[in-house]
């Protein structure tokens, strides 16, 4: 738990001396904040006490953002700002044609299969780590398709797959991923994964490398 805080404590100083300009970095390595007003608000814009604030980014489902408020800079204001997209639970998502890692193309939703989609990059660990779980599994699942969707560019991926000696062949890689689904949700953090159903409607959103999201799948077939 001390631990946890600890990394809480510095994620926060670290993060809020990178978005205001309004601080002084004390000899003890702390931060202090010149705005003589400190605002919390939670996603929804409703005021929050520091506690409540403090208390919501331990849970980790979280970042935030801070706003030099008024001309003469008295008054900063933190937001809560989810990790994961809001209210897309039972969204019909859209078929979208996709360049993958072989140099052929798919269309997402064409299949008829319940569909995870993982958003991930190269430097994310778990990410990694989970994939080479979800290879494994999914070859036991035919009517389930995974596809590992990523920003990252064909040669970066392929590079990255060859110095570490991985063969995903039972996950489909889609690189230089543009955004498609911005319109829908933002993604924040990695990995993040959006199970569909066969009919590209969302069923459940995960974040980060979670234990349970293998049995949710299952649930579903």
């Amino acid at each position: 738990m001390i631990k946890t805080l600890k990394l809480f404590l510095f994620f926060l100083f670290f993060s809020f001396s990178v978005f205001s300009q309004q601080s002084t970095r004390n000899p003890d390595g702390s931060i202090t904040f010149n705005a003589k007003v400190s605002l919390y608000f939670s996603v929804n814009e409703e005021i929050l006490t520091h506690d409540q604030f403090r208390d919501s980014i331990a849970t980790q489902k979280y970042i935030f953002s801070l706003d030099i408020m008024e001309a003469n800079n008295d008054t900063n204001k933190f937001r809560l700002v989810s990790k994961a997209p809001q209210n897309i639970v039972d969204i019909e998502l859209p078929v979208v044609e996709w360049k993958i890692m072989d140099g052929g193309k798919i269309k997402y939703g064409d299949s008829g299969k319940i569909t995870l989609l993982s958003f991930w990059s190269v430097i994310c660990k778990p990410c990694i780590e989970e994939f080479n779980e979800l290879n494994e599994w999914v070859a036991a699942y035919p009517d389930v398709r995974v596809i590992a969707v990523t920003s990252d560019s064909d040669s970066v991926v392929s590079a990255f797959m060859e110095k570490n000696n991985l063969s995903w062949s039972n996950i489909t890689i889609v690189p230089e991923y543009k955004g498609d689904f911005n319109d829908t949700f933002m993604v924040r953090i990695f990995p993040l994964n959006v199970v569909t159903d066969n009919r590209r409607v969302v069923k459940n959103v995960f974040i980060g490398k979670n234990k349970e999201l293998m049995e949710y799948i299952c649930s579903l077939l």
